[in-house]
């Protein structure tokens, strides 16, 4: 007699402990469906976002790349139009000045002194001049189309690394304008790329965008 209360508790007991076993076996089957989604959302929006950024870069390298290549190929152009002319210092600042692009523009003569302008940020140009030993004769500051000269500059470099560099002698060898290694900007700072090309048949030089 005392047996079938006993089993009527057990009974109770087993059931709710069923209950409570499908609860958890429910909540755990959702939450890693919910941890599922969520990382093959957040994978999906990752793999978005790199994408867009990638393509942005991409983007934005191209545009620089079309800026130099076109740059270098209209200051050729009107170099080797008036080369008697205008004097090269005025053509390459008229069409250096409006963009920040490049860090430098080098006019490089079979002889003679090599012409060379330095970006000085958003702001402002400087107009330089080096002889065949690289020393350099600084010709002034230019500020950009509506800009204001800085009061005050860094130094210009005592030297310009220009003649008897290996990527002068690379783009001087090609008949055609090229991008050339430089392993050094011409104040030695630092590595670059240069799209190089010469200004005329008769008047070669190196008219670089670093």
């Amino acid at each position: 007699m005392r047996l079938l209360p006993d089993r009527k508790i057990g009974l109770r007991t087993a059931l709710v402990a069923i209950i409570v076993g499908g609860i958890l076996l429910s909540a755990a089957a959702l939450h890693l469906a919910w941890w599922r989604t969520a990382t093959s959302v957040s994978r999906e929006l990752v793999g978005t976002l790199e994408s867009q950024i990638s393509q942005a870069v991409r983007r934005q390298w191209w545009a620089v790349v079309g800026e130099v290549e076109r740059l270098s190929q209209g200051m050729r152009d009107l170099l080797g139009e008036t080369w008697s002319g205008l004097p090269p210092e005025r053509i390459m600042l008229a069409a250096s000045r409006p963009t920040a692009t490049v860090s430098w523009v080098l006019l490089v003569p079979p002889e003679g002194e090599v012409i060379a302008l330095q970006s000085l940020g958003d702001a402002a140009l400087r107009l330089l001049r080096a002889g065949t030993d690289g020393t350099v004769r600084d010709l002034g500051t230019v500020a950009r189309p509506h800009m204001t000269a800085p009061d005050s500059v860094p130094p210009a470099p005592d030297r310009l690394l220009v003649r008897g560099e290996p990527w002068l002698a690379d783009a001087l060898a090609s008949a055609n304008p090229l991008w050339v290694d430089v392993p050094r900007t011409p104040d030695g700072a630092g590595g670059a790329v240069a799209f190089a090309g010469k200004a005329g048949p008769e008047h070669p030089g190196g008219d670089d965008g670093l």
